[in-house]
């Protein structure tokens, strides 16, 4: 990939997060600018660090990967660009879902009830 190519997958969240932003919602206008920065600044999180930061049935946007490192014991809806397999199977073990950004952004388009872990 030459230097300053996106991915499809990044460049469709990016899309989807900008189109959300112009109709008024600040998180997904943040979530685009978070999902544009280089890779080596882009956002990692560990299953452990969603499960402290959360309670039961929170919507959690993370704008990079989710990492399987921890345990999660309540359900919990995640949405990233990226997830382990690992950290899949903790989340849904758990009672929860994963999400693409995509998907998150035709759920939620006002972003209302949706927590940026950064």
């Amino acid at each position: 990939m030459a230097r300053g190519e996106l991915n499809e997958p990044l460049r469709s969240a990016v899309a989807a997060a900008e189109r959300a932003g112009r109709r008024g919602s600040r998180l997904w206008r943040a979530a685009a600018i978070a999902l544009s920065l280089p890779r080596r600044r882009r956002i990692a999180v560990n299953v452990g660090r969603i499960a402290r930061l959360t309670s039961g049935n929170e919507v959690v946007l993370v704008p990079g990967r989710v990492l399987g490192g921890g345990e999660i014991h309540h359900p919990v809806t995640v949405s990233s660009l990226y997830v382990t397999p690992s950290a899949r199977a903790k989340i849904l073990r758990a009672g929860g879902r994963h999400l693409s950004i995509e998907g998150l952004v035709g759920e939620n388009p006002k972003g209302s009830g949706v927590e940026m872990l950064r």
